[in-house]
């Protein structure tokens, strides 16, 4: 039995030219720009998308501590359609005290006084840094006689500049409860 080794004729040898290489490489890069790229443009829109929700997410917890002062309110009171006065209830133990609750919107963020400070007009913000409220809006009903229910829109949008510009509009009606 005979092996056939079969050699290759002078000048034929077998592989890629230097040509197929560098197309292959070209195509290669290409497709490894366009997967780079979509991959840094998911990750952008991912950290966006981040911001917006804990924007809104400290939004809500703003309308909810709002929401709950209201609740334990009495002699509501709307100056204009962007502040909101009244008396709360603080209860210590069986004892209740009453002292007065303002908030209304300050530049861009939702301030609250408490107490002296209202008289005084000195309001301290409570939406965190970086929240951005466009628009705080509040509206009565029954605010002197019956049950009164308040109304509460806020506006909050991305910090100016940034891409996409997001609003977000939270609305609640809170009734007080009488003890």
């Amino acid at each position: 039995m005979s092996i056939n080794k079969s050699v290759p004729k002078s000048g034929w040898q077998s592989g890629f030219t230097l040509i197929e290489l560098m197309v292959a490489m070209a195509i290669f890069l290409i497709l490894i720009s366009l997967s780079t790229a979509i991959f840094i443009q998911t990750l952008r829109t991912q950290q966006e998308i981040t911001n917006i929700t804990g924007n809104n997410e400290s939004a809500s917890e703003v309308l909810e501590q709002i929401s709950r002062d209201v609740r334990t309110g009495t002699n509501f009171s709307i100056p204009d359609q962007h502040t909101l006065t009244f008396l709360s209830a603080q209860f210590l133990g069986k004892q209740g005290n009453y002292q007065i609750v303002g908030y209304k919107l300050v530049g861009d963020a939702i301030a609250r006084c408490l107490g002296g400070k209202c008289q005084q007009g000195t309001y301290d913000p409570i939406t965190p840094p970086g929240v951005n409220i466009a628009d705080m809006s509040f509206w009565g009903m029954n605010l002197t006689s019956g049950i009164p229910r308040i109304t509460i829109t806020i506006a909050v949008t991305t910090p100016t500049g940034a891409q996409p510009q997001v609003d977000t509009y939270l609305e609640t009606t809170i009734s007080a409860r009488n003890y």
